[in-house]
């Protein structure tokens, strides 16, 4: 009875210092996870300020004054809007002279081509020389010699006059006005900027780790600051390397373009904001993950720490693509283990 009872106490003591060498090998407080599927998908953050994808700037052809500017900053102008009138008051005093000429030249032509037909069966009948038919000939060729002049000096002016008249190509929102009604401009000074607020673009420079992974056509988030819910879809559209000469480090610039539907405006998304930019450089279905912070780098490679008998036990694992907050696991667990999450 005594020997029996010894026997229990015996039992009892290994099982409380068991439990005690258990806790100290796996405090209470460990966390343990395991293998999850999941969606996952590789990014990088950014952020940009927005740009117009199509500016145009007006200039001047020739030097001259300004006679009139139908509009201001922030307005919308059509195709075929007016923009800038030159004073071209004499350019268009001689346009209306040679108009006239070209008008007289016209008619004098026209007369001497009827006239031709007439003289030409007078001719075949014997009534009139073949010096006279010659003679008719010759004026009917030198009238419409002096018509086809005519009409090249008047087009000539005329665009003379169209070069001081500024129209819009399509419809643009006029971003800024360099000069003002009577200033005198020079050849190719800028007069007005339009830009498109409808096709946009950001441009940004990524370091090279990052560029390496960033390639055209990759789908892009834009986002305002802070913001989980409001975004518009975009893509890369160019990544073009480039190196810094001040710092002499390589990088990328990488362009992203994206269009904004006018009849459904994003009050967030204007020329000069600045947005956020989740590119998605890679996305993986139905993988094996386990969270970022389960995963450390030693001796060139991945490691995490699974629960063992005698303690914990470092595991190496390949690993795969990576979000803000998982990251793929290839190789070197099994589903049932239990890995430690610090």
């Amino acid at each position: 009875m005594k020997w029996g009872l010894y026997a229990l106490v015996f039992v009892a003591l290994i099982g409380i210092a068991s439990s005690f060498i258990f806790k100290e090998k796996h405090p209470q407080d460990t966390r343990w996870v395991g293998l999850q599927k999941k969606d996952i998908r590789a990014e990088i953050n950014e952020k940009g300020r927005v740009q117009s994808a199509d500016t145009l700037w007006v200039s001047a052809k020739s030097a001259g004054q300004i006679q009139s500017i139908p509009v201001k900053e922030g307005q919308w102008v059509n195709r075929g809007q007016l923009l800038i009138q030159m004073n071209d008051d004499i350019a268009r005093q001689k346009l209306n002279e040679l108009e006239a000429q070209l008008s007289a030249k016209r008619w004098a032509w026209s007369r001497l081509k009827s006239e031709i037909k007439i003289e030409h069966v007078l001719y075949k009948a014997g009534t009139i020389s073949a010096d006279e038919w010659a003679k008719t000939q010759q004026n009917t060729q030198a009238a419409e010699a002096e018509y086809r002049i005519a009409s090249a000096q008047y087009q000539a002016q005329k665009m003379v006059c169209d070069e001081g008249r500024f129209v819009s190509k399509k419809r643009f929102q006029v971003a800024a006005v360099y000069v003002q009604e009577g200033a005198l401009v020079a050849p190719q000074e800028n007069l007005i900027q339009l830009l498109d607020p409808f096709h946009l673009k950001v441009e940004i420079r990524v370091k090279e780790s990052d560029a390496i992974a960033i390639k055209v056509g990759q789908k892009v988030r834009v986002s305002p600051p802070e913001s989980e819910h409001a975004y518009l879809s975009a893509a890369v559209t160019e990544v073009q390397p480039i190196l810094e000469k001040t710092s002499e480090t390589y990088g990328s610039r990488v362009v992203i373009m994206f269009h904004v539907n006018p009849n459904q405006p994003h009050t967030w998304l204007k020329v000069g904001s600045q947005v956020e930019l989740q590119i998605e450089t890679a996305k993986a279905t139905g993988v094996w993950t386990l969270p970022l912070a389960t995963i450390f780098f030693e001796n060139g490679g991945y490691w995490v720490e699974v629960r063992a008998p005698k303690g914990l036990q470092k595991k190496r694992v390949e690993v795969g693509i990576q979000d803000a907050r998982d990251i793929e696991i290839k190789s070197g667990l099994v589903p049932a283990q239990a890995v430690r999450l610090p």
